[in-house]
């Protein structure tokens, strides 16, 4: 019997250290949530204090914080935020899906994001292999303006990848309309009415089917005869949004896609051209810095005397997720 417990005990350590061989040890950078699952929702099991050590044994993607959504996966099934791992890059994707292998033609760079001017994160031999998981938009080179997205969340220009054409980029933004999914936010948040109603700021502006401003329609809805259908409202609104477009399109310099767009017209039609060309926002974007870009979306939550509102929230929201779809950030 005793002999049997022994072997039992012995075969579960092999088991353990079976399991952990392709572990690799990294180092926390902060006190870090260890959770059951990719998500801020999940369980915390533990904590890794600041300058702990973690065993990782591949990488996810998961809930986006400060635009970044790389999530380690650790020996025991568990999972950390990437983003508090000192050096943890380039580790293999943990799904099912594994990122495409490809061949650089040339010594190239690799950045924190699709941009000349972001940071260098480390330089990639002629000849070496990248694990890219998407493509993108960014800074145009030689008329060129297609990034690869790598598996641990950084870029590079694709001109200098061979083959890495499997996963195209999201469309661009070269028709200057806004695409569905950044209408439906506007519609969403707007709500739709078929007659007549005060506008929700309080102000007793006359408003008609998604959010159309009486005041500021020519003909102060002299030609809108309710009870409106939605097709009529969608019509009306699509209308409304041209000059917020144009507004876009003029002000924005940065090489985007129709994602990011859809979702910066979202925005400007909700506070306006001016707002839009003053923002954060904007600069950042036309900096080159995306991710931040992206970020300042969630900072334009709250009315004129600076309270916070839900339902700002939850567009801020929307449009930034609509802004980073497709590897966007």
């Amino acid at each position: 019997m005793l002999a049997t417990k022994i072997l039992s005990v012995a075969i579960a350590i092999i088991a353990t250290f079976t399991i952990n061989t392709d572990a690799k040890l990294f180092r926390t950078t902060d006190n870090l949530n260890i959770r059951e699952q990719p998500t801020l929702k999940a369980k915390v099991l533990r904590v890794a204090p600041k300058g702990s050590n973690v065993d990782i044994t591949c990488q996810t993607t998961g809930d986006t914080v400060d635009g970044k959504n790389i999530w380690d996966k650790l020996a025991d099934g568990s999972y950390c935020f990437n983003a508090y791992v000192d050096h943890a890059v380039g580790l293999p994707r943990c799904d099912n899906s594994p990122a495409n292998s490809f061949r650089t033609n040339a010594n190239l760079n690799i950045r924190e994001q699709p941009s000349l001017k972001a940071k260098v994160i480390r330089v990639a031999p002629k000849g070496s292999n990248l694990n890219i998981i998407c493509q993108t938009t960014g800074d145009t080179v030689d008329g060129k303006n297609t990034w690869d997205k790598l598996a641990d969340g950084t870029y590079c220009f694709d001109a200098y990848v061979d083959g890495a054409v499997a996963n195209p980029p999201p469309s661009s933004a070269n028709n200057g309309k806004i695409n569905d999914d950044g209408l439906n936010i506007i519609k969403n948040a707007e709500g739709f009415r078929d007659n007549f109603y005060p506008d929700s700021s309080g102000k007793l502006i006359k408003t008609i089917g998604y959010g159309h401003n009486c005041d500021a329609d020519p003909n102060k809805c002299k030609d809108i005869h309710p009870p409106i259908t939605r097709a009529q409202g969608e019509a009306i609104l699509k209308n409304d949004l041209v000059p917020k477009e144009d507004c876009v399109k003029k002000l924005t310099t940065a090489n985007i896609n129709s994602n990011q767009f859809s979702a910066l017209v979202s925005f400007t039609f909700n506070l306006g051209c001016g707002a839009y060309q003053k923002s954060s926002l904007l600069q950042k974007l036309n900096a080159g810095d995306i991710k931040g870009a992206a970020n300042e979306f969630l900072l334009y939550n709250h009315n004129s005397k600076g309270k916070v509102l839900n339902g700002l929230t939850t567009r801020r929201k929307a449009e930034r997720d609509l802004f980073c779809k497709s590897g966007g950030c």
